[in-house]
């Protein structure tokens, strides 16, 4: 409706509640909101506890972890890289002072964009009811 697009098939997702990201790429960074998320992409230095390293700067900060996923890196074998979305904007304190830490840790850091979180689903809400955090239309 936002768009005037065409709905081709409705209800074709196999799981309820589930939802799709879309991504909006621009030259210009977007400034804290206050309801803000950060993505980026870090290699950790091989050896043991390396994924507590990504974690404890983390926790330490006091910045949430929303999502974490791994992939191969394709840049060695046996590397991997970790997807993660962080709860605040890269310019706040707690998460400027984790990527920092994350920095030390890792051999390889990329932020990939920090923008203020549209919805998302609210588990107390009955079905596929979403708190989009703004009043309905």
């Amino acid at each position: 409706e936002l768009y005037d697009l065409a709905i081709l098939r409705t209800n074709v997702e196999d799981l309820q509640g589930n939802a799709t990201r879309f991504i909006v790429l621009g030259k210009d960074a977007p400034a804290p909101s206050g309801r803000d998320r950060t993505s980026l992409v870090l290699v950790a230095h091989d050896g043991p506890g390396a994924l507590l390293h990504i974690l404890n700067p983390l926790a330490e900060a006091g910045v949430n972890l929303s999502r974490i996923e791994s992939r191969p890196s394709r840049r060695r074998a046996w590397e991997v890289a970790f997807f993660l979305d962080l709860d605040g904007h890269a310019q706040d304190p707690a998460v400027a002072s984790a990527l920092e830490s994350l920095r030390e840790h890792c051999s390889f850091v990329k932020v990939l964009g920090s923008y203020p979180r549209a919805w998302e689903p609210d588990p107390h809400l009955p079905g596929d009811a979403v708190d989009s955090g703004r009043p309905p239309n």
